[in-house]
């Protein structure tokens, strides 16, 4: 099951599991440093939990009643660790928590698509050759320097590298699933499907996939809709309607309200200014 997870998974699942099961006495009550060779995972544990998605909110919350510390050693510097690492018992074995077996098989369990669509899913992004690299460098871990040849897009998973996970052989990032490119127009139709305005297609896709690129090819698609141009809201000004001049003063009285107003202009800054007369059969 851990295979599975991108490497701060692993991490935040080893603390998960080794403080509150294993040395939950010792430690609870107590500030405890926690060195970890995953330099992205220091930056995970520091973020808000509204800032991370609902798995790894259900994984932290397993460590909110500890007062810990993670910091990044490098694992050349790790001299107790990889000691401990090799004085480990034959005969203990490692079992999986039950709990996290449920949260991570329940990633592709409830996906918003049928099993004909999961099953396309998962074909497409077989055949692709970029998220294969990016499952690739999930499981296996990221080079630390950017490769020259990468395309853009490979260069924007790097990005998001401590967001990305798999399961299934399906890559997502937060709780989106990431589209291969040959399904991607196709999303895009569904998404566009009633003829939503930009900001309801932008807000629907957030909830459910992502690409690198998605909402420009929202706004591309978008803006070449035939329906979505001949029924768009207009906001063009009037023209306006020249009314004809008076020749005597005080020829055009109008009437606001029930009430009749006089309007004076004169030359000279600030010269319009509104009259309210009394009666108006002083005109």
């Amino acid at each position: 099951m851990r295979e599975k997870l991108c490497p701060d998974r692993k991490g935040t699942f080893g603390n998960c599991f080794l403080i509150s099961k294993k040395t939950h006495n010792p430690v609870f009550g107590r500030h405890v440093i926690i060195q970890s060779d995953h330099k992205p995972l220091t930056s995970i544990v520091n973020k808000p939990m509204s800032k991370i998605s609902s798995r790894l909110q259900r994984m932290l919350l397993k460590l909110i009643k500890y007062d810990y510390e993670v910091q990044y050693v490098p694992r050349n510097q790790m001299y107790l660790a990889d000691t401990l690492s090799r004085a480990f018992k034959s005969d203990t074995q490692i079992k999986d928590n039950p709990e996290m077996n449920n949260i991570v098989h329940s990633i592709t369990k409830y996906l918003p698509m049928s099993q004909s669509r999961l099953t396309q899913f998962k074909y497409e992004t077989d055949q692709d050759k970029e998220l294969q690299t990016v499952i690739k460098f999930v499981k296996e871990g990221w080079p630390k320097v950017e490769n020259k040849n990468w395309s853009q897009e490979l260069k924007q998973y790097c990005k998001s590298q401590s967001d990305l996970y798999t399961n299934e052989g399906l890559p997502f990032i937060n709780d989106k699933i990431v589209v291969p490119n040959s399904l991607r127009q196709q999303m895009l139709t569904l998404i566009h499907e009633g003829h939503f305005t930009m900001e309801k297609c932008k807000q629907r896709d957030r909830e459910l996939m992502y690409w690198p690129g998605l909402n420009r090819d929202i706004e591309t698609i978008l803006s070449h809709c035939e329906i979505c141009e001949k029924f768009r809201c207009s906001n063009t000004n009037e023209p306006l309607e020249p009314h004809s001049v008076p020749d005597r003063p005080f020829e055009k009285i109008r009437e606001f309200g029930n009430l009749n107003y006089l309007v004076i202009i004169k030359a000279g800054p600030r010269g319009l200014r509104t009259v309210r007369p009394h009666k108006a059969s002083r005109f």
